[in-house]
């Protein structure tokens, strides 16, 4: 049986899933690739979340912005499950992370691994 239509949580009624699915497979992996390329210096979850063009709208660093926040940090969580980012220091509450210098195709292969694998779900942690 093949889906007619999906209801989000939020906007619009999908009628086209495989195609707003392969859309949003596209949209995240080049957050990942973002998030991964700003780890290339040491890079606080905030600072990743307000970095230009990270969002399709302007993200105001002086003003908290939980979900901002909470994207970045589960791109972030990924990168780190799959050893391509670490944790690099800790000032205070702020924790920064830097990239494994590796080059992202390599990355990607092994988060398509872990996404594949139905022996492990992303919500577990290292």
């Amino acid at each position: 049986q093949q889906v007619k239509v999906a209801l989000p949580a939020h906007g619009k009624a999908i009628f086209k899933l495989q195609s707003r699915l392969e859309s949003l497979e596209r949209h995240h992996r080049h957050r990942l690739h973002l998030t991964y390329d700003a780890c290339r210096h040491p890079r606080s979850i905030w600072q990743i979340a307000t970095m230009s063009r990270y969002f399709d709208v302007y993200v105001d660093p002086a003003k908290f912005n939980p979900l901002a926040g909470q994207e970045a940090a589960v791109h972030v969580e990924l990168l780190q499950m799959v050893g391509a980012v670490t944790l690099s220091r800790v000032e205070g509450v702020v924790h920064y992370f830097q990239s494994s210098g590796e080059d992202f195709e390599i990355v990607y292969k092994r988060v398509e691994e872990l996404i594949a694998d139905e022996s492990k779900t992303l919500l577990m942690r290292r």
